[in-house]
């Protein structure tokens, strides 16, 4: 119990909780982000290079060249990516190594040159991750996303890209972000991670009890969210509840050591 206490006081002290991947677990690993032999990665951009990896991997054709990723042999990859014609994975290199601006523009080439609707929804991932990187493509890759989420509105995941790329916006658009993750958790009921989102930007507007909400919806989605219970833990402490909150602290702390 003095140990319980103990960890519950320095959440209290905590303003934002730590960065966790998509998954909900907390990153304790640069090892995705070091592609250039440097371990200088943010959080942050570890995570998009994981997710940008692991929606690679979905693609037909990409294996030689994810496989040499996961090497960190980057320029062979690119190179193997471009042998085999799957230009997506050319643009995930380039970012990949730093090249942020040439993947941007190589990717929105991509989306203009593309005309089926099945191909342009491949490249919503990519775009919706990336947005942001390089401030004068943001708007360029804000249109397209959009674009590309609209005609597949009755899709989750479009939904939930479509968010994304508001959110990474400078500002951010969070009020036009909010209606399509909302939009994105009913049409995958079984789908956490956009009710996450919902949960930690309620969270920032203070809107605390629709925060709960959000991040209790998530848990019944899927109980071995370390994320939400670490958010619910402090979302309860500031609303007064130190019995929910110790709850969801306990649930947090045993995901850690039995993820």
């Amino acid at each position: 119990m003095r140990h319980l206490c103990a960890i519950w006081m320095l959440v209290a002290q905590i303003g934002n909780p730590p960065e966790f991947q998509n998954d909900g677990k907390f990153q304790t690993s640069t090892s995705a982000g070091v592609v250039d032999g440097t371990s200088h990665v943010s959080a942050n951009r570890e995570q998009i290079n994981e997710e940008l990896v692991s929606q690679l991997r979905r693609l037909h054709g990409s294996a030689d060249g994810v496989r040499l990723i996961g090497n960190r042999m980057i320029p062979l990859a690119e190179e193997s990516f471009r042998k085999s014609g799957l230009e997506i994975g050319v643009v995930v290199t380039k970012f990949l190594s730093g090249k942020e601006e040439a993947s941007a523009a190589l990717l929105c080439a991509l989306a203009k040159n593309v005309k089926k609707q099945n191909k342009k929804l491949e490249l919503l991932p990519f775009l919706g991750e990336t947005v942001g990187s390089v401030p004068s493509y943001s708007v360029p890759m804000l249109n397209i996303v959009s674009e590309i989420a609209a005609a597949h509105a009755g899709q989750s995941e479009a939904q939930f890209y479509w968010a994304l790329a508001l959110l990474k916006q400078s500002p951010a658009k969070v009020t036009e972000a909010l209606p399509h993750l909302k939009l994105s958790s009913e049409l995958d009921q079984k789908s956490s991670k956009a009710l996450l989102e919902l949960g930690r930007q309620y969270t920032i507007l203070e809107r605390r009890t629709e925060a709960i909400d959000a991040l209790e919806e998530a848990l019944r989605r899927d109980g071995t969210l370390a994320a939400a219970e670490f958010r619910l833990a402090q979302l309860y402490r500031l609303a007064g509840n130190t019995g929910k909150s110790s709850e969801h602290l306990s649930r947090f702390q045993k995901l850690q050591r039995h993820p």
